[in-house]
């Protein structure tokens, strides 16, 4: 913890870095190690404000961590919610139920914090009416952005295995592996039509009066207005992608140096 600490300290005074990307898959995990890691930041007492684009788990959030964040500079929540059917969540191992992600949101708004969620619509085993159970919640909670991303079925993983065993390893689009593109879709569901599902959602969700002012509000710069464009042609426009550009983090809430780094 002291080497990054110091590293923080380094870049803000030597580099001018005002803004600090925590990227960890599991950093709240250990919760009693992140309230560490955050009273260590708040420490240096420095002006500077955090973001986890990876995103938080939800089951592993409490009152005082989320000030603890708050008081650290941490200005948005992304959560990785995925699905919003109770049985796809399950065959996810999420550990929790969408009526329990509705309290899980409702205690980080509660700190006052905006919110990013993730949704993976096209999951194994998926309908088309469970897909419509994600879609719905994503318009239920109160969220400031929404990220759909198709289902890849990454080598090594469970979910991976599970498309040898059946079979529907073979029906994957390796050619275009990307998570926008619909690589893998559940039987009977067409990559046409998962990718109009997906488009349909994302339109909904940032057409909306209120939201899409918010966002709009939230422009902070031509840079950033670029920023956004460039990622909403993405998402409304079903293409092939074969590289990173897209890839979807909270943007920066000003124009100065930014550092990403990971807590190990």
């Amino acid at each position: 913890m002291d080497y990054v600490l110091r590293n923080i300290s380094h870049l803000y005074h030597d580099y001018g870095i005002r803004e600090f990307h925590i990227v960890d898959d599991n950093f709240t995990q250990d919760i009693e190690y992140a309230k560490t890691i955050v009273r260590g930041i708040i420490s240096l007492n420095l002006d500077i404000s955090l973001a986890m684009p990876n995103g938080i788990r939800m089951d592993y959030l409490d009152d005082e961590l989320l000030e603890l964040l708050k008081e650290a500079g941490l200005y948005l929540v992304s959560i990785a919610v995925e699905s919003g059917n109770d049985e796809i969540l399950q065959k996810m191992k999420k550990g929790t139920k969408v009526q329990k992600i509705h309290r899980d949101v409702k205690l980080i708004k509660k700190h006052g914090f905006d919110i990013a969620a993730f949704f993976i619509p096209g999951f194994p085993e998926e309908t088309l009416e469970t897909i419509q159970d994600t879609i719905d919640l994503s318009l239920e909670l109160p969220l400031l952005r929404a990220n759909y991303f198709t289902y890849l079925p990454l080598p090594g993983t469970e979910s991976y295995h599970h498309l040898e065993e059946t079979g529907e390893i073979d029906n994957v689009d390796w050619d275009n592996f990307y998570m926008m593109d619909a690589a893998y879709t559940p039987p009977g569901i067409k990559r046409e039509e998962l990718l109009i599902l997906r488009k349909k959602a994302f339109l909904k969700f940032y057409l909306r009066p209120g939201v899409l002012i918010r966002n709009l509000l939230s422009i902070k710069n031509f840079r950033h207005f670029k920023f956004l464009f460039k990622r909403f042609y993405s998402w409304i426009i079903v293409k092939n992608h074969h590289s990173t550009d897209f890839v979807v983090h909270p943007q920066p809430v000003s124009d100065v140096p930014v550092s990403t780094t990971t807590l190990k």
